[in-house]
């Protein structure tokens, strides 16, 4: 009987709408408990699926996106979208029923089904409109007029080294890996090592066996091996590669909830001259040290981990490991210091917001490894004992996005200068120089496309004297090696 009076009183694009509409919150729901319950600061990215889902949503002023605090999720996505979700079979419907009255409700109901996936690509598109548009808007306005623009002429770029195949640039590194007691510049593709000579002459082209790396790097196996590679695969997990490119060992580990690595650092942790490896994931499973066959020695769990740096932090020629945890909202981070066996030996509370940092023996007269903090408009330099040794100007930086610096020797019998590479998520990368004192010598702010990494390594120039950089990119897919040097 109620089926009957559903049947009769109902038309198929309304049963479609409610199903879909209810299916929509609870998916919702179930997002929205996961996003408060999370102690983590990226917890949001559970809603990413309705960027797609909800797309016509996100052309909402962005204030919309702050009106409701908390809950705010919660109602555009649960309302807004589910009430969206209701109009669109429940709509395609009326329109089929006014276009061809007669039609009867099986043709409409297939009708129906076959339209939802194309709206979904059409959401899809416009989904991808809406983050473009997005990110230009929130690019930092420090830098929103001066993209692809040098500040000063103290540095000279030119073009060194191009590729012709379609390939991205993940990392640049100078390494005596074939042993000749010369340094050679090994290029990482994706799939492909191409190692050069300090005059950019192409020495060796090596294959990754058809595998292909998110990041790369050469790592020192031991006194008879030389250099292997130590490669990530986004969402697979970690591989450790001889010099040819044969494969040593892999961890591919995943976690309780199918999460697998989410990179690796390395070093000689344990003092016995092989490097060892911290493979890290950012939620819930921590740290995993491996030895230098793959072999796991412990784990140490952190639920919501932010940044890690495997470093020798009290000259005793071992190497510790440093990180941050993620949870930072009370403006407070803190970095835990782990050695050997796991055993956190350290333990410093920051007051800053941002978990992304890096290791670095600049100023070149300190005693040991400095902490570079990158925040608003400004990077700060920290010691060991939480003081702020320098704090630099630096327009446009922000908190969120990984960050590598180096201090690079311009001239010969000169102070070294402090070279910071900021990559702003998603699509800006800024390179900031900084002199002795702290003077903003040189920047320069890159719009990265289609290209989610660009490295850089610093290299001796013999013929001038001093050092200048070697930056890996990119142009109409094609990889590029642009050199950095001071200008005369």
């Amino acid at each position: 009987m109620v089926w009957k009076i559903i049947k009769y009183k109902y038309s198929v694009g309304f049963m479609f709408g409610v199903l879909l509409a209810i299916l929509h919150l609870c998916l919702v729901i179930l997002a929205y408990i996961v996003y408060i319950n999370s102690k983590s600061s990226t917890s949001a990215l559970v809603f990413v699926w309705f960027f797609t889902l909800d797309a016509p949503v996100h052309m909402l002023p962005s204030s919309a996106f702050q009106l409701f605090g908390t809950p705010t999720p919660l109602i555009l996505y649960g309302v807004i979208g589910s009430v969206m979700w209701f109009l669109i079979p429940w709509m395609i419907d009326k329109g089929i029923k006014a276009l061809f009255p007669k039609i009867n409700k099986l043709i409409r109901a297939i009708t129906i089904i076959v339209l939802i996936p194309l709206i979904l690509f059409g959401f899809s598109r416009l989904c991808r409109i809406n983050i473009k548009r997005q990110i230009q808007a929130r690019r930092p306005d420090e830098l929103k007029k001066v993209l692809n623009q040098a500040s000063s002429d103290f540095l000279t770029e030119n073009i060194v080294y191009k590729d012709d195949r379609l390939a991205s640039i993940i990392s640049v590194d100078i390494k005596d890996i074939l042993g000749s007691s010369d340094n050679e510049i090994i290029i990482a593709m994706n799939d492909t090592i191409v190692v050069l000579d300090e005059k950019y002459n192409e020495i060796s082209c090596l294959p990754l066996n058809g595998l292909r790396f998110t990041s790369i790097e050469p790592v020192y196996l031991n006194e008879k091996n030389f250099y292997g590679f130590l490669g990530y695969r986004y969402g697979k997990g970690i591989w450790l590669l001889d010099s040819l490119g044969k494969e040593q060992w892999s961890y591919q580990q995943t976690n309780d909830i199918g999460l697998h690595p989410d990179g690796a650092s390395f070093g000689d942790i344990d003092g016995d001259r092989n490097p060892e490896y911290a493979v890290y994931y950012r939620y819930k499973e921590g740290i995993h040290l491996l030895d230098s066959d793959g072999r796991v020695q412990w784990k140490h769990p952190i639920y919501a981990l932010g940044h890690l740096e495997v470093a020798d932090l009290n000259g005793d020629g071992n190497a510790e490991i440093i990180y941050t945890n993620s949870n930072n909202a009370n403006g407070k981070t803190t970095f835990k210091i782990l050695d050997a066996v796991g055993t956190i030996s350290g333990k410093m509370d920051i007051a800053t917001t941002s978990y992304e940092f890096e290791m670095i023996n600049w100023p070149s007269e300190a005693s040991s490894p400095n902490i570079l903090l990158t925040e608003e408009n400004t990077i700060r330099i920290i010691n060991m004992n939480c003081q702020t040794v320098l704090s630099l100007d630096a327009p446009g930086c922000r908190t969120f996005g990984d960050v590598q610096a180096v201090g690079v020797q311009f001239e010969n019998n000169a102070p070294n200068y402090l070279v910071v590479k900021k990559n702003l998520h998603p699509d800006l990368m800024t390179l900031y120089v900084f002199s002795r004192d702290g003077t903003l010598v040189y920047q320069k702010t890159e719009v990265l496309e289609r290209c989610r990494i660009r490295d850089f390594a610093v290299v001796p120039f013999q013929m001038i004297g001093g050092e200048g950089i070697l930056l890996g990119s990119i142009y109409n897919d094609q990889p590029l090696l642009i050199e950095y040097f001071l200008s005369r």
